[in-house]
């Protein structure tokens, strides 16, 4: 009789390690979750501001475009100083935008492979382990 209760003993405190090593797997993951959100909402934030000064210096550029048509029936201005200060901005401003929605598709990818490598290793490990999982009682 007490070798049944040994080996339910055992059975139940490999259980027990079973359990703490998932609980561990999980944790990992919902960390290296949380850590890519607060990356991705930093990124997010970066971009909603540059979104924000592109439409500041557009608004800037089409009311200077606005002025100069009006004021001296302008309507060439390759050769204006001005014209080429405000298209760079805004052209610099766009690749900016371009550049952090890059990142933050890498950050999402990064990730992923993460968690899959992440996984794989605990598969490989778990299939090392003895398959014979079930218990044997006998009396």
């Amino acid at each position: 009789m007490s070798d049944v209760w040994n080996k339910m003993i055992g059975e139940l405190s490999n259980l027990g390690g079973t359990i703490a090593d998932k609980g561990e797997e999980y944790i990992k993951i919902a960390m290296e979750k949380g850590t890519e959100y607060s990356q991705k909402g930093k990124i997010q934030l970066e971009i909603e501001t540059t979104k924000r000064e592109l439409k500041k210096e557009q608004l800037i550029f089409g009311q200077f475009i606005y002025e100069k048509f009006e004021n001296e029936n302008a309507t060439d201005f390759t050769l204006n100083d001005q014209f080429q200060i405000h298209t760079d901005k805004i052209k610099n401003l766009k690749n900016v935008i371009k550049s952090l929605e890059n990142e933050k598709q890498n950050i999402k990818y990064q990730h992923n492979e993460d968690l899959t490598s992440v996984q794989n290793k605990k598969k490989d490990q778990s299939n090392n382990i003895s398959t014979n999982n079930h218990m044997d009682f006998k009396l």
